[in-house]
């Protein structure tokens, strides 16, 4: 769904699922994939709005909880986009990722980062700052 300009939004579609946003331009980014289980409703949803997944060359999250970075690993082989963590995510990556998803009984997301942001996402269309 678009909401501005070069800005789309997924709703949730369930159980541990989130809300998804994509940036087109040059790298496309989304942020948040969401759930693994959720991806192949949220793959219409992109090319209903005319956005390719090899469009994104960014895959990064807002946090790491499992509702959020579920789908990383599968969007980033579906895709060829680059997985884009930032240094806090990254040093937190075993406790969050791993130690939280089997803490309620899931398997963890399978994926790992292709680099590290500082502290902005810049594309063709739009900047970024991340704040934590």
């Amino acid at each position: 769904m678009k909401l501005i300009n070069n800005l789309y939004m997924y709703p949730e579609q369930g159980m541990l699922d989130c809300n998804t946003y994509v940036i087109t331009g040059r790298p496309g980014i989304i942020i948040d994939p969401g759930n693994v289980a959720f991806l192949p409703s949220r793959l219409d949803g992109l090319r209903q709005d005319g956005i390719d997944p090899a469009d994104i060359g960014v895959i990064a999250n807002t946090h790491l909880h499992i509702d959020h970075c579920g789908a990383n690993g599968a969007f980033k082989k579906l895709s060829g986009a680059k997985i884009a963590l930032h240094p806090v995510q990254q040093r937190n990556f075993h406790f969050v990722v791993v130690d939280g998803a089997r803490l309620f009984g899931i398997t963890p997301a399978d994926f790992t980062s292709d680099y590290l942001l500082d502290d902005s996402l810049l594309n063709s269309e739009v900047a970024l700052e991340l704040i934590l």
